[in-house]
């Protein structure tokens, strides 16, 4: 597979995604603009990362039956669909990490109401993919040198497992 880039409305970046033969697999409107500072990476072979000062970080995921789906790298919906772990740094040049949990009803989009946001002292150079989660009630958060645990206990708030 392989992608180019190029823009429609001469201002937005579209991204076009081929098989090796040169089909097209499929194109993504980024609704970033050109203009602004941008890269496009291959993560694996079914996830490519839009990083746009614009818009943000957005993946184009393929779901193994030809579909591709636009996902928030930095949004992961609990297993059960009831939670979203957020994560953004809370200090930018430091780039500590604050880890927020919204509800959710199902899906990314439908996440509203903070239950916990959790500022840490936790330094993630890189937030994309950071968080994973083990289950509903545990979430891990990966740096360059270490996994930080982070459970929920029944009546009880989000917390950091050492």
């Amino acid at each position: 597979m392989f992608l180019r880039t190029s823009t429609t409305g001469n201002t937005l970046l579209l991204i076009s995604i081929y098989d090796k033969n040169g089909k097209l697999l499929h194109q993504e409107n980024t609704r970033a603009s050109h203009v602004q500072k941008w890269s496009v990476r291959w993560l694996n072979n079914q996830k490519i990362l839009i990083d746009s000062s614009d818009i943000g970080p957005v993946s184009i995921v393929s779901n193994n039956v030809g579909h591709w789906n636009r996902e928030s790298p930095l949004h992961k919906l609990s297993p059960n669909g009831k939670l979203v772990a957020y994560t953004f740094w809370n200090d930018y040049k430091g780039k500590k990490l604050t880890l927020c949990f919204l509800q959710s009803d199902g899906d990314v989009e439908s996440a509203s109401n903070v239950v916990q946001e959790i500022e840490t002292d936790i330094v993630i150079n890189d937030l994309v993919d950071c968080a994973q989660w083990e289950g509903n009630s545990r979430l891990i958060i990966k740096n360059a040198n270490k996994a930080y645990v982070f459970e929920y206990e029944q009546g009880k708030q989000w917390e950091l497992k050492e």
